[in-house]
């Protein structure tokens, strides 16, 4: 599996605010990043990036547009789409997840 990382970092190494959401970033850089996102239909991310994106700025909105695994400990919390998989699992793991799918491609999303 092709795993490509998308990362957005300032010039002093910061991926956030003291809010912890991106919104120095521009709007060029979000077409990118669902453009990017919808061309792999597999997103890999952590539970703090997921939750700044949920619900409005998903990339991924339903099982036909592709999977998207958010990585936590709360496993057991029920996501509000079916084609978001809250899990703890390790990378291999989650790469078979992904190829059981039928992906053969996955974006990580990479923060600080």
């Amino acid at each position: 599996m092709k795993i490509s990382i998308y990362l957005a970092s300032s010039v002093n190494g910061m991926i956030s605010n003291k809010k912890g959401i991106p919104d120095w970033l521009s709007q060029e850089y979000g077409d990118g990043f669902m453009k990017i996102c919808r061309h792999t239909k597999a997103v890999i991310m952590g539970k703090k990036t997921y939750d700044i994106l949920v619900p409005d700025y998903l990339p991924l909105k339903s099982n036909s547009e592709g999977t998207m695994i958010v990585l936590t400990h709360g496993v057991s919390t029920n996501p509000p789409q079916p084609n978001v998989i809250f899990t703890d699992k390790n990378p291999q793991d989650i790469v078979n997840m992904l190829e059981e799918r039928g992906h053969s491609e996955a974006l990580l999303l990479a923060e600080r």
